[in-house]
């Protein structure tokens, strides 16, 4: 049992100095019950006489509270040692100041220090005895642990304060009102965005914004109040010109808590929202009119399966049926497109395939298309993906035109010109033949002459005779090229390649038009011992060097030199011509081989010399590249041009086909 020795005699009247304390006078709390008392409170007494007494008593569970074994004695230097160091200063000032004031009871809350290094929270209560001169000299009290209290607090306050934080951080207003409508908390939104501020605490809401009185708010505040049912909603907030989205709960302190939403913005957006969706159904319809009404067929299809979403009127009507229902592209398969070359086209092979798998944007491709009643239609097709804002693929469209008729008009127009070559090349080979005869006798009849006045005549004659010459010879060319042109379109053009020395092919032409054009200067690079051999056709081979040659003579001054040459480049021979012409501008340079394109300056200054179709360098490009080689030009504005070509070499070319 935990008992604690007192003088039962002095117990509630001080003590006076000149007594005995007589050990033998002390005894133990009693009766029984008192004592069970105190344990069940779990308050540890204590009593401690002052000097020149000096002297602790402690009750066991005392001795617990401040950590201290129940069976030692405590001493005053071990209570000031188990004393935190932070409060033993503030508690021996705090006595003193009792001391002097003659104060009978006070309390004070103090922490210890466990032997285990734990803190504990320990209240003191008690009272101070004086001796008849005022000094005191005996304290009694009791001791109760506060440890679990302090913590209970310590949890609270940082609940509390998380809390304020946490109500603080909102981006949203918090207010809450007591039973009176006065304000007990707002988070800081709500001090800086509204009129309420920190001095605000504590007063009414309906004074501080009268503006208030009577609104919606204040209703549905009463009403909350009044039947502790939460509500929200939302209102406009005219002295602002913001919406404002409401909600309001009942407070467990008998307040009200509110809760609020600017709206203003997503009200905003919800009617630029309509609005745009008001735009959008018009566009939409009229897409869907121009879709309608569009000459091409159109076809949709979404990603990434190539399920067809949308088609058109004339879609159906240029398939002769409409887009066969299927879930993904392998569906194409039953379409019955085909190759130029007869072969049938695979799914993945559909422009619109293309476009849906590999992005691919194609414009007007050829496709031969076998209708349901069995004719074949020339269709141009256009496809191209349609990505969304991180250029993700989300479907593809392709549209299509029926060509047949034009591809008709072409058919004929090459039969045209074809049957026209034919009938204009006899006249003009036979008219070549005539005037050349005539040339000859003409040279025979100059001998002849008996007067200087008849061979003033024959030598003008044979002037005219040279000049029809040379415009016969420029019609033959241009029947040729006009000839090529149909055989090139209607793949038609055939080759016939052989190894042959391209060293002598260029030489062969470059003497050809020494002897044309035997004022001019032309200079050959290449020692006529080298062999330079590649598997070609020689006379075409032969027409693109005079091609290239006809040109540097006819753009350039008849003063300017011309120069060619041979060479081999890696795994290719390159032929070049060099002129001192006008030049090319970067845009003439890549446009030179398309057909029937004239350089528009230099074309005026030659035009009125010789008649051009713009078809040679077309023609030239088709013929190199059929033979496994490249042509291009090198040129600058008023500095002349260079114009080449490549082959590659006769072993090389063995290799590849190897």
């Amino acid at each position: 049992m935990d008992s604690f020795h007192v003088p039962f005699s002095k117990l509630d009247r001080p003590v006076s100095s000149s007594r005995r304390l007589d050990s033998d006078r002390w005894g133990t709390f009693q009766p029984e019950h008192i004592q069970l008392a105190i344990e069940a409170s779990q308050v540890g007494m204590w009593e401690r006489y002052l000097p020149p007494h000096s002297r602790l008593n402690w009750s066991e569970q005392c001795k617990r509270i401040f950590g201290v074994p129940v069976n030692e004695e405590v001493t005053l230097e071990r209570f000031i040692s188990i004393l935190h160091p932070d409060d033993r200063e503030p508690y021996q000032a705090y006595l003193q100041q009792m001391y002097t004031r003659h104060e009978g009871k006070y309390s004070y809350q103090y922490r210890v220090v466990w032997p285990d290094g734990s803190i504990h929270w320990v209240e003191v209560r008690g009272r101070c005895f004086y001796d008849e001169t005022g000094q005191p000299v005996r304290l009694i009290g009791v001791a109760l642990d506060m440890t679990e209290r302090k913590q209970a607090e310590a949890l609270q306050r940082e609940a509390e304060r998380q809390v304020a934080e946490i109500l603080d951080s909102m981006t949203d207003n918090f207010l809450r009102l007591d039973r009176e409508y006065r304000l007990t908390f707002a988070n800081t939104r709500v001090m800086i965005m509204g009129k309420i501020t920190e001095e605000a605490i504590g007063r009414c809401i309906w004074e501080m914004l009268p503006e208030l009185k009577g609104s919606i708010l204040e209703q549905q505040c009463r009403l909350v109040m009044s039947t502790r049912q939460s509500t929200h909603y939302g209102a406009y907030y005219a002295p602002n010109d913001k919406w404002y989205e409401m909600h309001i709960y009942p407070a467990q302190d008998g307040g009200i808590a509110v809760y609020y939403h600017d709206l203003t913005d997503l009200v905003h957006s919800v009617q630029q929202l309509k609005v745009l969706v008001k735009t959008l159904d018009h566009k939409r319809a009229q897409l869907q009119a121009l879709i309608e009404q569009a000459p091409s067929g159109i076809v949709l299809v979404e990603a990434p399966s190539g399920k067809v979403l949308l088609y058109n009127e004339a879609a159906e009507q240029l398939l002769t049926h409409p887009p066969l229902p299927s879930e993904d592209y392998h569906g194409y398969q039953q379409y019955w497109g085909i190759h130029a070359d007869g072969t049938p086209y695979r799914a993945e092979e559909y422009p619109i395939a293309r476009a849906l798998l590999y992005g691919e944007v194609i414009s007007q491709e050829s496709l031969l298309y076998q209708r349901s009643d069995g004719t074949i239609a020339h269709l141009s097709f256009n496809a191209a993906p349609i990505t969304d804002a991180n250029g993700n693929r989300i479907a593809a469209v392709g549209t299509f035109v029926d060509v047949s008729s034009q591809y008709e008009l072409e058919r004929r127009k090459d039969v045209f010109i074809s049957m026209a070559g034919h009938e204009l090349r006899t006249p003009i080979t036979s008219m070549k033949l005539s005037l050349q005869m005539v040339e000859r006798k003409m040279g025979k009849l100059r001998r002849m002459c008996w007067s200087e006045e008849s061979e003033q005549v024959v030598e003008q004659m044979q002037a005219l005779l040279g000049r029809c010459l040379r415009q016969v010879e420029v019609q033959r060319f241009l029947i040729n090229d006009l000839m090529d042109v149909s055989r090139i379109q209607a793949d038609k053009l055939t080759l016939s390649l052989q190894p042959c020395n391209l060293v002598k092919i260029v030489g062969n032409v470059v003497e050809d038009q020494r002897a044309l054009s035997s004022q001019r200067v032309i200079k050959y690079f290449a020692a006529p011992e080298i062999n330079v051999v590649v598997l070609a056709d020689e006379e075409r081979v032969g027409q693109v060097i005079n091609n290239y040659l006809t040109n540097a003579l006819k753009y350039s001054a008849e003063r300017d030199l011309v120069e060619v040459g041979v060479g081999v480049e890696g795994r290719y021979a390159r032929v070049w011509v060099q002129d001192r012409g006008p030049g090319l501008s970067p845009e003439a340079q890549q446009r030179v081989w398309e057909q029937f394109y004239q350089v528009p300056e230099v074309e005026k200054q030659q035009s009125a010399r010789e008649p051009s179709l713009g078809l040679g360098l077309y023609i030239c490009r088709e013929l190199i590249e059929r033979q496994g080689g490249m042509v291009g030009v090198e040129s600058q504005v008023g500095r002349g041009s260079r114009f080449w070509f490549t082959l590659p070499l006769l072993n090389e070319r063995d290799e590849a086909a190897a």
